[in-house]
């Protein structure tokens, strides 16, 4: 857990130091840390279980494994297994419904477009292509700027990634968390954005309610795009949050 609490302590740090620069309210803050915290149980709760009992939980292909006999050599009950998978499973279908999805969206200059006739044929969940036509359309509500600043890139590291937003997509991204629509939507924008693997996709999009809209448009408050460190290889988990300037 140490590398969460580093998140934790990291982004309340920073709501707190720009909320006496850009006279954001402690209590607002707080309230949107809170919110967020809830929304990403899937993935903080698969955190914790790899905490608990080390390198069990993993990345295999775009999906989160979990290496049931190392987790049983090192105490893990039939409990923490079951709620283990249990998690898992919630995430990977996440990942699943974005790539089941991905062929159909496109990010241009008029934003977030589903193409959901063609997704239909395709024998696509309805109850998929309405959520998602749902969430674009308030997505795209932000507008998109006439000029849009900052790269947008997915960078791999030794220890993890980095991701760049730029001005544009933040804000998409923040309207995104401020509606708090499903979080395979913001993993199918996030996939449009930067293209990164979709597994890492659904991570992304997890970890960036974890940092929150707040935190994300102090970051970006100078309109340059944001930039995010990420921790990791097995469980890459947001470590820093940055302003593009």
């Amino acid at each position: 857990m140490k590398n969460l609490k580093k998140i934790i302590v990291g982004v309340i740090s920073l709501v707190f130091l720009f909320s006496i620069v850009a006279q954001v309210p402690a209590a607002a803050a707080q309230v949107e840390i809170q919110k967020n915290e809830i929304l990403s149980t899937i993935f903080t709760e698969v955190l914790e279980l790899d905490s608990k009992f080390d390198n069990t939980i993993y990345l295999e292909g775009d999906y989160i494994a979990l290496d049931t006999n190392l987790a049983i050599k090192q105490g893990a009950t039939k409990t923490d297994i079951n709620l283990a998978k249990s998690k898992i499973d919630g995430h990977n279908q996440i990942t699943e419904d974005i790539s089941t999805l991905q062929p159909y969206v496109v990010f241009d200059e008029n934003g977030l477009n589903f193409d959901e006739e063609s997704a239909r044929k395709a024998n696509v969940s309805e109850d998929l292509i309405v959520t998602t036509v749902k969430d674009f359309e308030l997505m795209n509500s932000v507008g998109i700027l006439a000029d849009c600043k900052g790269k947008s890139n997915f960078e791999k590291t030794a220890d993890g990634f980095y991701t760049y937003f730029d001005s544009c997509e933040t804000a998409t991204i923040i309207t995104y968390i401020q509606i708090g629509a499903a979080i395979a939507s913001l993993g199918l924008a996030i996939a449009a954005f930067i293209a990164p693997p979709v597994g890492l996709a659904t991570i992304i999009a997890v970890g960036l309610y974890d940092i929150g809209a707040i935190a994300l448009n102090l970051v970006n408050i100078q309109g340059c795009g944001t930039w995010i460190k990420w921790k990791g290889t097995n469980n890459p988990n947001p470590f820093w949050v940055g302003s593009q300037c």
